[in-house]
């Protein structure tokens, strides 16, 4: 029983580590004074990708970008404020999320590089291997001296 436990628990925790590895690039913002450019790197190859962007006031609009995995627009009459994107890769999976911020004409221009929330994930994988190793080691050890 205690050995199908440790090996349930090893699997799992490589099934989280290794299920958010590829994530973990996520996706970014580069905004300049005329311009923004969002890249999904998370994405595998140039197939392309999806973001859809929402602004300061609730408006939600899409930036398609066919066979290339950055897209663009450029800020003449948007409000400016904080905005918050979402990227998806053309084969349907989600890219990550991230935000970037408008600033008036003058002031520092900004993004956050994009988040992908897999820490978490990561971090529970990580813990459950470890835990899972660690009592495996015991048991073998236990069993050595029998």
């Amino acid at each position: 029983m205690k050995a199908a436990i440790v090996g349930l628990s090893i699997g799992l925790g490589l099934f989280l580590l290794l299920s958010t590895s590829p994530a973990h690039a996520g996706v970014t913002a580069s905004v300049s004074s005329n311009a923004v450019n969002l890249t999904a790197t998370g994405c595998s190859g140039a197939a392309g990708a999806t973001f859809t962007v929402t602004g300061p006031d609730g408006k939600s609009f899409e930036v398609k970008s066919p066979g290339s995995n950055t897209g663009g627009f450029t800020t003449a009459g948007f409000p400016r404020g904080t905005y918050r994107f979402t990227g998806k890769c053309a084969n349907g999976t989600s890219a990550g999320s991230g935000t970037f911020v408008l600033a008036p004409s003058g002031a520092p221009m900004g993004g956050d590089g994009g988040r992908d929330g897999n820490g978490v994930a990561v971090m529970v994988g990580a813990a459950m291997l470890g835990v899972a190793l660690a009592g495996g080691f015991f048991l073998i050890r236990r069993r050595a001296r029998v």
